[in-house]
């Protein structure tokens, strides 16, 4: 197959999971003998660059100001002459759309006006608000001013004669969405998305291996972005409470992330100084996703104390492949990778003492120590391997071609 992939970021310039995500997907792909391009923004490089089969042509809104309209315009323009011109000289089988948000969804509805087949693939929520896309929004929110709204009803018709604007919806029928939880929410929230596969992410155990465990586990791990939602608040309150246990004294965490929200991070500093814990707490940049392996492999137990309702849990799938004994939240999708006492240990969020209690039972019972981790690694293995992902992914795109 000759597959598109679409994405509003795209490695080695991303900020999550889900441009990861999207990288492996591609990568697996072209091992298989597929053809696939990957068009993407210039977000990481500044202005429009080719490299192999990643052209990052497109434009891309990543701050929060409001664009004035001939900005959209010209934005637009761009990106659509850009897919166009990828469509005709790429000829794809099937367009594969990861992320729209921060670049156009008119893209989408510029697939489907081509009567191409187009599939998705989504580990957010923005396949539920995708009209808040700043010009479909334009064009089909009501203006409050009577002769703007007259003035709109006019430019419309000419405005879709040249695919400027869509009125319509976009289909979904072949939508692969990352976890259970995710369809749920974006049925609730009159998507229609009643046809979409759920195909849960995985990762590579052999990427991943597992390591023997140590004797008395003391390195603890938070691997994450340093903001509210992803709760490391909380395990620096759990660590505070059981350093001050001479039981408990050797325990360290490590935190690997970053940080662009300043006031939380500054607040995390301080609360750490305050519970006197700097000797018990290092911070590590996040520099290399390479560099993810063997950070796992010097730890014993993950924390994964997420606030908000997680869509899936890829450094879940990562610490469990690598060996290490989980405790999390199981917001979200992460329900449906953490079992509690099964693979891992689940606490109610931001309850601070109940972490503390799962770290504590773990110090204390090197039998549940050892058989959760052993859990975590065959919950991979078995449900989650990446290759198994992808063999799903493949199959889903040849239907989506077919029909």
């Amino acid at each position: 197959m000759k597959i598109l992939v679409i994405s509003d970021r795209y490695p080695p310039f991303y900020t999550g999971g889900y441009e990861l995500g999207c990288h492996d997907a591609v990568e697996a792909l072209r091992e298989r003998g597929h053809e696939v391009h990957v068009l993407t923004s210039t977000f990481g490089v500044g202005a429009p660059a080719d490299n192999g089969h990643v052209s990052r042509w497109l434009e891309a809104s990543f701050d929060k100001r409001r664009m004035g309209l001939l900005e959209l315009l010209r934005k637009e323009t761009i990106n659509k002459r850009a897919f166009r011109y990828m469509i005709n000289t790429f000829r794809p089988d099937v367009v594969y759309i990861w992320k729209l948000n921060r670049i156009s969804v008119s893209l989408a509805f510029l697939a489907q006006d081509f009567d191409l087949p187009v599939a998705y693939y989504v580990f957010d929520r923005w396949i539920t608000n995708w009209r808040t896309d700043p010009w479909y929004d334009v064009w089909n929110r009501r203006a409050k001013r009577k002769p703007v709204h007259v003035i709109k009803q006019m430019l419309r018709p000419v405005l879709s004669a040249t695919s400027l604007v869509w009125t319509n919806t976009l289909d979904f029928s072949h939508a692969q969405l990352c976890s259970h939880y995710i369809k749920n929410y974006a049925l609730e929230t009159g998507t229609p998305v009643e046809q979409a596969e759920v195909i849960h992410w995985g990762v590579d155990p052999e990427r991943f291996p597992y390591q023997n465990g140590h004797y008395q586990p003391h390195r603890l791990l938070f691997v994450g972005r340093l903001v509210p939602h992803k709760g490391v608040h909380t395990t620096i309150n759990a660590l505070k409470l059981l350093v001050q246990q001479p039981r408990y004294a050797h325990l360290h965490l490590t935190i690997v992330g970053d940080s662009d929200y300043s006031e939380y991070l500054a607040n995390i500093r301080f609360a750490i100084r305050q519970a006197n814990l700097s000797d018990h707490v290092t911070f590590v940049k996040f520099t290399d996703r390479n560099d993810l392996p063997a950070i796992y492999r010097a730890h014993d137990i993950l924390l994964f104390p997420s606030v908000w309702e997680e869509p899936f849990g890829i450094t879940v799938l990562e610490a469990m492949s690598s060996g290490l004994a989980v405790i999390g939240t199981g917001t979200g999708g992460g329900s449906e990778i953490l079992e509690h006492d099964v693979n891992g240990l689940v606490y109610p969020k931001e309850d601070a003492a109940a972490c503390a209690g799962c770290i504590a039972r773990l110090v204390d019972d090197p039998d549940t120590y050892e058989r959760l981790r052993q859990n975590g690694r065959a919950s991979v293995e078995h449900h989650f391997d990446l290759d198994a992902v992808i063999d799903k992914i493949e199959q889903a795109l040849h239907k989506a071609v077919a029909q």
